[in-house]
């Protein structure tokens, strides 16, 4: 009798373990999966952020470049005048397999006011001169983000209503390695401010390899 017992205890306590193994990882997973999306998605905006930052410091000073490593996904540069509704644009695509945001979603972040984020012009001195934003889509079992940093004209309050804008300029507009920003040129275009006053461009270079 014992010799039949014993192989049937051994099947029980390898069932049960194996039970115990399945139930964990099954709540397990989700919460991993979840904290590796939180920090891939840190790691997202820093690098978006360092971008941008990059780019404001040499409109300020005019001068500069710098070289950023992409750090997952894919890393796209739409040009100031490409016939694009994204143009003006650097876009970071990326998948992870834990949602962030409600599915179909589009949340705006970094310094940037709700009063404003919709629209192509900002108040000079008030408004940032580039609208961070988040897209999230879902495909198959997986979720796509879309980090854009959209660059705009601000505009002064006083009358004529002078712009100024940063304009993105790019020879190798995608790539997943790293991207690379140079300041370009300024140039001032006589009464070409949305506000019918004159409009200052500052041209940056950003390449994605």
């Amino acid at each position: 009798m014992k010799a039949v017992v014993t192989p049937i205890s051994l099947v029980l306590i390898v069932g049960i373990v194996l039970a115990m193994i399945a139930i964990a990882y099954a709540w397990g997973m989700p919460m991993i999966e979840k904290r590796v999306s939180s920090t891939n998605y840190a790691a997202a905006e820093n690098f978006a952020k360092r971008l941008d930052k990059s780019i404001t410091d040499m409109v300020s000073i005019g001068g500069g470049k710098e070289t950023f490593n992409v750090p997952f996904g894919n890393a796209k540069v739409v040009p100031h005048d490409a016939e694009d509704p994204d143009n003006n644009s650097i876009i970071l695509s990326f998948s992870m397999p834990q949602p962030l945001a409600i599915d179909r979603s589009t949340i705006y972040i970094g310094s940037v006011s709700f009063m404003d984020v919709d629209k192509e012009t900002g108040v000079y001195g008030r408004s940032y001169p580039a609208v961070m934003s988040l897209k999230t889509e879902r495909s198959g079992d997986d979720y796509i983000y879309t980090l854009k940093v959209h660059y705009r004209e601000l505009e002064t309050v006083s009358s004529p209503q002078k712009g100024y804008k940063v304009a993105l300029r790019s020879a190798k507009s995608s790539g997943s390695s790293s991207v690379m920003t140079a300041f370009g040129a300024t140039e001032v275009k006589p009464g070409q401010a949305a506000g019918g006053g004159d409009l200052t461009i500052t041209y940056v270079d950003v390449n994605a390899y």
